[in-house]
């Protein structure tokens, strides 16, 4: 993993929310460059840079909890400088009354590619 939060049972309440950020860079002009983003089981996003992509990247999701086990996420990727390369409305069902781990991985497809990962945070709201 480039970076991984373990959050403990019951953080987020039964209609808390999330605000993930993540960012970092992709070097090397081989091959593709894959980076996921994890909720626990559910993988949230995973985008795919193509050969010779020397690069930014950044993911901004929202995780909202509507009831216990059931999750609605919004999630951008961007790629490059001001390049939107995604955004997705989707449905989760994590069950957050116990540890769940939020996780960003990359994998290579070649030893002389590089995925780095240079911001990280986890926020956490309450809601009434």
């Amino acid at each position: 993993a480039l970076a991984s939060y373990f959050m403990p049972a019951n953080t987020m309440g039964a209609t808390g929310s999330l605000h993930i950020i993540a960012a970092g860079t992709t070097t090397g002009a081989t091959d593709t460059k894959t980076i996921r983003l994890d909720f626990g089981a559910t993988t949230l996003a995973t985008v795919a840079l193509a050969s010779g992509a020397s690069t930014d990247w950044a993911f901004d999701a929202w995780i909202s909890n509507t009831a216990t086990g059931a999750q609605r996420v919004i999630v951008r990727f961007f790629e490059g400088t001001a390049t939107l390369e995604g955004v997705d409305y989707i449905t989760a069902a994590i069950d957050t009354t116990a540890s769940v781990t939020i996780r960003v991985s990359g994998q290579l497809g070649g030893a002389s590619d590089t995925i780095t990962q240079t911001m990280f945070s986890v926020f956490l709201f309450h809601t009434a």
